[in-house]
């Protein structure tokens, strides 16, 4: 519709039709703890779907991000899933060991992005609605609580 006035009368079809065809990416489910007392490492494990009518067509790498609570990356984490099983009124699950074990005290929270494999940098919208404008999904947040603090030797 690339010869169609902008905001004419035809735009609410043309949003639709634009909004449907080839793939539309969506985190359908995330399931991780609220809170970490101890240990090394949580399990998460991601739920993505596809409202589209296409997969995704390339193996391009994925990426678990740690942010604490000022918003500094702390990590990323590869997520070894394949984009392309993302079908079309599915749910693709894919698990994920977060090793948390030598975080301090505080609030940090979980995103994922789909990094373009030539820049290594987000660059795929999820459909998703998200606070961040990086192209990088919020998904969660914990916090972490040690019941007791060692003593600094």
């Amino acid at each position: 519709p690339y010869e169609i006035e902008t905001n004419g009368p035809l735009q609410d079809g043309i949003d639709q039709v634009l909004s449907t065809i080839g793939y539309r990416l969506y985190i359908d489910n995330v399931e991780m703890p609220l809170f970490v007392r101890f240990g090394k490492d949580i399990q998460i494990k991601f739920g993505f779907s596809n409202d589209g009518i296409a997969p995704f067509y390339y193996k391009w790498p994925t990426r678990v991000y740690l942010f604490d609570e000022r918003g500094k990356t702390i990590n990323a984490y590869p997520l070894p899933m394949d984009l392309r099983k993302i079908l079309p009124d599915q749910v693709y699950e894919v698990p994920f060991i977060l090793p948390v074990g030598n975080l301090e005290n505080g609030k940090y929270t979980i995103s994922f992005a789909i990094n373009d494999p030539l820049t290594d940098r987000p660059s795929v919208k999820l459909t998703n609605e998200n606070a961040r404008h990086d192209l990088i999904q919020e998904v969660g947040s914990f916090e972490v609580k040690w019941l007791f603090n060692l003593p600094n030797k």
